[in-house]
């Protein structure tokens, strides 16, 4: 699934459905432009979500095909036997 689509569907049920972070726009990082801290970090927890479930599971893609390579090698049927 590509990020954008995962990112459109994040949107759609934590901000459009449940209500727990904005749908757009970002605060500020201090107390003047509107939200501080906390509401900066809370902005930017979906992007971040939804870029790292994509690169999650790419790298998980990845090691399964490994491991799966490395438990055919003549070591690993030795050390069962």
């Amino acid at each position: 699934m590509p990020s954008f689509w995962l990112a459109i569907l994040l949107i759609l049920v934590f901000a459009v459905k449940l209500h727990r972070v904005g749908a757009g726009g970002f605060p500020g990082w201090t107390g003047n432009e509107g939200g501080g801290l906390f509401a900066g970090l809370r902005a930017l927890a979906l992007p971040a979500v939804s870029l790292a479930v994509v690169q999650a599971a790419i790298g998980a893609r990845v090691t399964r095909s490994a491991l799966l390579d490395v438990m055919g090698a003549d070591y690993i049927r030795t050390a069962r036997a």
